[in-house]
């Protein structure tokens, strides 16, 4: 292919148009931490008791015994639940990259609106955590109670007395002592946000080399650093060297996330689709019309590669699926989503490609 009079090679277009696709989104890393709020859980906390020391060594060796909550589950799973949102919002804005989540631009300010929701959920919800500190004090105490008593069962089978105050006391203290203060409950939780730009080869190699030769070329001057010049030169070869066979797994790693994982999980949904709607007696019914409306608007979101073969058959299915029972034509849709399905399978290379040397040297500088 000609690019302004010049001839270039397919991989090197390919490589060319990787690049450029780069640049159209951002890494975001999403860091959320929580107080696990668990403790480990040790035979004696059950009331258990071993024969002899041996049994003991063995246990410890092979049972694990897992943990208990130091958290009402209910709180917990509030906590928890906002936690994973915010892990499947991003999931859903993005493609899962050597380099981490990368957002394309076109799903960016979507995935950022319901990202911010998320984030002042936790923060209120950590804050109402940490307000409802005694409340959950004495719940904790009030349930570890129960198992005290049951604990205490099992240690003195033949007590008809039951547990005593001081025995429970003492065991719910335990349980609770383990639960941080509010002002150290409150710094263990956080929703951190960075971003990152994916570094391009083109550049790094760039860098490479001339930061080679600058320094070489510095070095040489100082005959008394002579060999740490040499070594310094060696260890950068050996760099470049080792970073030039990886591009090529670089550039196939992110089209394959990105560019082939969107069309995959196209051709997933639409042979799903196919399936669910020939197995309804009636045809297409309003389930189909919601999902088949809902992985257009998710593709498009993703599209910020300007897939025009899949954009183009998703249009035709929008106007189609859009219009009333008696006037849409379903034997037409199922064609649409049959379509879908054949090129999604195919692999993706624009027919027609200007690099996007605006942006690139934007990202550049």
């Amino acid at each position: 292919m000609q690019i302004d009079g010049i001839e270039i090679a397919p991989e090197t277009l390919r490589e060319q148009w990787a690049v450029a696709l780069m640049t159209k989104g951002v890494i975001v890393k999403l860091t959320i931490r929580q107080w696990n709020a668990k403790s480990s859980l040790k035979p004696e906390d059950l009331g258990i008791r071993f024969s002899n020391s041996d049994v003991r060594k063995f246990m410890n060796k092979y049972v694990y015994f897992g943990n208990e909550k130091l958290l009402p589950p209910d709180v917990i799973k509030e906590i928890t639940y906002i936690a994973n949102s915010a892990r499947i919002n991003l999931n859903n804005h993005s493609f899962d990259t050597l380099w981490g989540h990368f957002v394309p631009n076109t799903a960016f300010a979507s995935w950022h609106e319901k990202n911010e929701v998320i984030r002042q959920d936790y923060i209120k919800a950590a804050k109402r955590l940490v307000e409802r500190y005694d409340d959950i004090i004495t719940i904790i105490r009030r349930d570890y109670a129960v198992m005290a008593r049951d604990v205490w069962n099992r240690l003195y089978p033949n007590d008809q007395g039951g547990a005593t105050d001081a025995f429970i006391e003492d065991f719910v203290f335990k349980v609770v002592d383990k639960i941080p203060s509010p002002a150290s409950m409150i710094k263990k939780f956080g929703y951190e946000i960075t971003y990152f730009t994916v570094p391009l080869p083109s550049f790094i190699e760039d860098d490479i080399t001339r930061a080679e030769t600058t320094k070489a070329e510095r070095q040489e001057k100082t005959a008394t650093k002579h060999l740490e010049a040499q070594l310094e030169r060696e260890t950068r070869k050996i760099i470049e060297e080792e970073y030039r066979e990886r591009k090529k797994d670089m550039i196939d790693s992110f089209l394959s996330a990105t560019v082939s994982s969107i069309r995959g999980h196209l051709s997933e949904l639409c042979d799903d689709l196919i399936k669910s709607i020939a197995r309804s007696p009636k045809g297409i019914r309003k389930t189909h019309v919601r999902r088949i409306n809902k992985m257009i608007k998710d593709v498009n979101l993703l599209n910020f590669h300007n897939d025009e073969d899949i954009s183009k058959i998703l249009d035709e299915l929008k106007r189609e699926i859009i219009k009333f029972d008696g006037d849409r034509n379903d034997d037409y849709v199922m064609g649409r989503l049959t379509k879908l399905v054949e090129v999604a399978q195919e692999e993706f290379v624009p027919d027609e490609f200007s690099p996007f040397v605006e942006d690139i040297e934007a990202v550049a500088l």
